[in-house]
């Protein structure tokens, strides 16, 4: 399952002294989440705990120096302990407001927060299921507050949205008002990643994967309805670490022409339906119908209307 290193030995200094050692991997929606060392016949021990999914939220907790990340260790671990049915205890963390870290580096930002060019601002997670406030349009709200250690602050911060300036507050239940926003907890983050199906591979029955799929996969056939390109910019400041414009980055695709010209197969059906009747059931002027007639172009959605009428 994943490629022999020092991992499945145990560790000594000699290396011809080494012994080897029986390991499992787990892996969820065909990503590797951790190797596995079997403790007791009732027990397990996460060996080498992957950040994937997890890496891009800050600590929920207080780690020193030299033990960062060890917080991805204990969530593994204690979700592996759920899944498995072994005894175990959750985190003290799983409620506090799942926060991503990122780097203040764009103008508005620096006029809403006032803080300091190139330092640490927070972005709340927020539930996309209900957990926006009443008339608030989820494509324009984005939240940033001001970074701080102190994890109990979180809950309670003032968080600005990049697109207006509101202000909003997080909370854990909606208000009768309907005026809070609720973010994602980093339980409800753990508990989504038991919850994400394979899109990518057929169950082994040939159906498509659900979130309790489990077994040997099946391989998906893909069929191309059409192309889409799509460009592979990016932001130079990402290469400096953890950037604004990473919320704010879409991709560009480029698209053909939004003109086309209707090909001789086409215009034979059109003068076999009949002008007049085309005109009626589509809506679509007499004028356009003769420039189709005559080759030239047309906006791309009109002639598809054409066509899905006269086929």
């Amino acid at each position: 399952m994943s490629e022999v290193s020092d991992t499945s030995f145990q560790r000594v200094l000699d290396p011809m002294e080494r012994i080897s050692e029986t390991l499992f991997g787990l892996i969820m929606a065909l990503t590797f989440i951790c190797t596995l060392g079997v403790a007791t016949a009732n027990d397990i021990k996460v060996v080498e705990p992957k950040a994937h999914g997890l890496g891009y939220l800050a600590a929920p907790k207080e780690e020193k120096e030299g033990e960062e990340g060890n917080w991805i260790a204990e969530a593994w671990d204690w979700l592996l302990r759920c899944e498995l049915g072994l005894e175990c205890t959750a985190p003290r963390w799983l409620d506090i407001p799942a926060m991503m870290p990122i780097v203040i580096s764009t103008p508005n930002i620096l006029q809403r927060l006032e803080p300091r060019p190139f330092s640490f601002l927070l972005i709340p997670q927020i539930d996309s299921q209900g957990g926006l406030p009443a008339n608030v349009d989820g494509s324009h709200l984005t939240l940033v507050t001001s970074y701080t250690s102190n994890r109990s602050d979180w809950l309670n911060s003032k968080c600005v949205n990049i697109f207006d300036g509101e202000i909003y507050r997080l909370a854990l239940e909606q208000t009768p008002k309907l005026d809070k926003v609720i973010p994602r907890t980093y339980g409800h983050v753990l508990y989504l990643y038991t919850k994400h199906p394979e899109a990518k591979s057929l169950a082994p029955d040939g159906s498509a994967c659900t979130c309790e799929t489990g077994g040997l996969l099946q391989r998906c056939s893909v069929v191309v309805a059409s192309r889409r390109y799509v460009g592979k910019e990016t932001d130079r400041r990402w290469e400096q670490g953890e950037d604004m414009s990473l919320v704010e980055f879409k991709a560009v695709e480029y698209q053909g022409s939004k003109q086309v010209v209707a090909s001789d197969e086409i215009k034979e059906q059109i003068l076999k339906t009949g002008i007049r009747k085309l005109e009626r059931e589509t809506k679509v002027s007499h004028h356009t119908l003769e420039r189709i007639l005559k080759g030239e172009s047309v906006r791309r959605k009109t002639l598809a209307k054409i066509v899905k009428r006269v086929r």
